[in-house]
């Protein structure tokens, strides 16, 4: 079996409700146990960071009260008021060696750092379930406002975001990184359908009632045959919304990997100085191939690889004080246009400039 992964999920609350019911689910409250929940197991939950005794709604009033700005501003109607977060360890072993509380620190210390300590005003570690994982709570304040777009103002910093977690959490502990690109996001329990297969199995038509006449126990077969599709029917509707999302999710996370190409092309025709990234493609290929032939001559003749070195330094020195005339030129005429360089310039720079010095390398 493949090495687990640490994944990384989050999702955003808007509303008291929803931490409300944030807070009844991470701490087993009775009625917000899902289906695939071991009560059995549930001592083995820990408590990493905050109290139960404090609610997620008082949480939250508590460190709206420390920022002093809503004393005498309101809270926007769409506000993120909690970032939700779920880090978890995916299916497949276990790495040989693998420390539960290093893997936990781990999380608190990642999520501190890009959070900031006091936002986080809840962690939860939950055992009791299929696979090991902490349910966390941030109330993104940021210059005393909330502010979820300080943190992650947009979906590619999410990549990066999702890049972080794998070398802080996941790395060190050799556990296999998250499929790239993926925005997955930790909904509420409800949204997943955990119907165990026995149960299913163990399914079968109402019995009739003492004293009830055929008629009477099929209106009432009938209904309850009628509620059975129409709860398949909500079933398939949920299905197709979900592909539908996993549709949209797939092609934003599309145009967010193109705009970071674009983004980092950008960057290194900035960095190298070339006019275009094509040129750069260029360049790269030409010192590759140059690096391959010069490795080759110092095996063969090392003498003469440093003697074709010393001449390929000159050359490119030469060529930096020609690409320096171009960008003073550039700078004089105000404007992106190159121009060639009057023979006076050319020839002051290159008058030591000859072909026969290096005749007798390169034929």
């Amino acid at each position: 079996m493949s090495i687990a992964k640490g994944t990384f999920n989050i999702e955003f609350i808007h509303s008291k409700k929803e931490l409300q019911r944030a807070y009844k689910h991470n701490y087993r409250h009775e009625g917000f146990y899902a289906c695939n929940v071991d009560k059995d197991s549930s001592y083995l939950n820990e408590q990493l960071i905050g109290s139960s005794e404090e609610t997620y709604e008082k949480a939250f009033q508590r460190r709206i009260g420390e920022s002093g700005y809503y004393d005498t501003h309101k809270i926007h109607k769409n506000a993120v008021m909690g970032i939700s977060l779920c880090m978890e360890l995916g299916d497949g072993d276990l790495p040989k060696g693998f420390k539960y509380d290093e893997w936990k620190k781990k999380n608190i210390d990642f999520l501190c750092k890009e959070f900031s300590k006091e936002n986080v005003v809840s962690a939860v570690l939950h055992m009791d379930e299929g696979k090991p994982h902490i349910h966390a709570l941030v109330i993104p304040i940021s210059n005393g406002k909330l502010s979820s777009r300080s943190y992650l103002p947009t979906r590619s910093s999410l990549i990066e975001l999702h890049n972080r977690y794998y070398q802080d959490c996941s790395k060190d502990l050799d556990l296999s990184p998250e499929n790239s690109g993926v925005f997955a996001q930790h909904k509420d329990v409800k949204r997943f359908l955990y119907t165990p297969l026995d149960n299913v199995a163990k399914e079968c038509l109402c019995k009739p009632e003492p004293q009830e006449t055929m008629e009477e126990y099929y209106e009432r077969a009938n209904e309850d045959y009628k509620d059975l599709k129409f709860s398949d029917f909500k079933k398939s509707q949920k299905i197709r919304f979900l592909a539908e999302e996993n549709e949209l999710l797939r092609k934003a996370n599309h145009r967010a990997k193109e705009e970071i190409k674009e983004e980092l092309k950008k960057e290194i025709v900035k960095e190298t100085g070339c006019k275009t990234y094509e040129q750069y493609l260029d360049r790269t290929r030409a010192y590759v191939e140059l690096k391959r032939g010069l490795n080759f001559i110092d095996i063969t003749d090392s003498e003469r690889a440093k003697e074709i070195k010393q001449v390929i330094k000159e050359v490119f020195d030469k060529a930096q004080k020609v690409d320096k005339i171009y960008s003073l030129e550039d700078q004089e005429l105000g404007d992106n246009t190159y121009r060639p360089i009057d023979s006076e310039n050319f020839n002051r720079y290159m008058e030591d400039f000859e072909e026969d010095d290096y005749e007798d390398i390169f034929v």
